[in-house]
């Protein structure tokens, strides 16, 4: 039996990261992530309480709905009737998101003789400090370069306007499984130039609004030629 220690589980959803686009719908705002804490080494007396505090650290605090530096976002306890907890992390679906990906670290604070190094397999699936990757872009649809005539180059951007459209259109839930499989459908049947007039039409409103839309660059978005 290795050191009694409070850890973070490393696959605590299979994954380390988190995509709005991927993992929620278009009209997701916040996500809750919930992470498994582990008591590693068994504890050695039922009466033992063993506290912690969970740390976040992140370039834009607006990601987890705080401000500042080091926040305490949790503290709780484990003991010999509860072996693990779960931290419950708040996401936000910030504008940075859709532009670039933000890293989270979370790091589990524990007080000596708790917090000794995790050593041997263990250390291969747990950890006291966790990066956790969070999006919010869209993914190159495979058939892309069949209907680029009439959609112009591709930008996550342009993907989420196609996105929006084709659930508004078609009645989808907003999920991007259902919105790709929409939008390959409607490639494979020929209708490309369908899809690039929803974003022509889209575009040009915007322009006698008086409010184009710009791609990451600064420039205006394009179709292409219907």
């Amino acid at each position: 039996q290795g050191p009694q220690s409070p850890c973070f589980v490393k696959t605590w959803d299979g994954n380390t990261a988190y995509s709005f686009v991927q993992n929620g719908t278009l009209a997701t705002i916040e996500e809750e992530l919930k992470i498994p804490i582990f008591m590693v080494g068994g504890m050695k007396a039922a009466d033992t309480l063993i506290n912690y505090q969970v740390e976040i650290e992140t370039g834009n605090f607006a990601l987890i709905s705080k401000e500042g530096a080091g926040k305490i976002v949790q503290a709780g306890y484990l003991d010999g009737k509860r072996m693990t907890d779960t931290l419950l992390l708040n996401i936000v679906r910030i504008p940075a998101l859709a532009d670039t990906d933000l890293l989270v670290h979370v790091k589990l604070m524990v007080a000596a003789p708790y917090n000794a190094v995790v050593e041997g397999a263990d250390k291969l699936s747990f950890l006291r400090e966790l990066d956790i990757i969070i999006d919010d872009m869209f993914p190159t649809p495979v058939n892309w370069q069949i209907p680029e005539q009439y959609l112009g180059t591709f930008s996550s951007k342009k993907m989420r306007i196609i996105s929006q459209k084709l659930t508004e259109n078609y009645n989808l839930s907003g999920t991007w499984d259902e919105v790709r499989n929409e939008f390959n459908a409607l490639i494979n049947n020929g209708q490309g130039q369908e899809v690039g007039a929803m974003l022509y039409d889209f575009l040009e409103e915007q322009k006698r609004l008086g409010t184009p839309v710009l791609e990451r660059n600064g420039k205006e978005m394009r179709g292409g030629r219907l």
